[in-house]
């Protein structure tokens, strides 16, 4: 899987904290995420808040917890009717994608379609 590229000084979107805590930004795109987050206490509890909900999913066994086919089906759906997207769960985030969106419905918007994205690459690595 290609780094994922972070190219803004704006506040990081969603998208930017997920790859950031699951280590999928570029060398160079992490350090700029590192920067900014020294400076931005947003933008640090948002990846806090991430990294707790990557590792309560990383202790959950997986015979815990399964996703229904159809389940795993619509997500990839939702995800390959994003544009820019992939039904894999992963997203070009060319351009300025990683930069927030902008008003309470964007932030709302990027957030869903961000869980939607880490749940179905979740469930993909575990093979449902």
């Amino acid at each position: 899987m290609a780094k994922r590229e972070f190219k803004s000084t704006d506040h990081l979107n969603p998208e930017a904290v997920a790859a950031f805590v699951d280590g999928e930004l570029s060398d160079s795109a992490f350090h700029r995420a590192a920067k900014h987050l020294a400076a931005c206490d947003e933008c640090r509890a948002e990846v806090d808040c991430q990294r707790k909900a990557a590792n309560r999913l990383r202790v959950v066994g997986d015979s815990d917890v399964h996703a229904p086919a159809s389940l795993v089906e619509r997500l990839a759906g939702l995800c390959a009717d994003e544009p820019g997207s992939d039904a894999t769960g992963g997203s070009d985030v060319s351009g300025d994608r990683f930069s927030a969106p902008r008003g309470r419905l964007g932030r709302l918007g990027s957030a869903l379609h961000s869980s939607v994205q880490s749940s179905l690459g979740a469930l993909k690595r575990r093979g449902e």
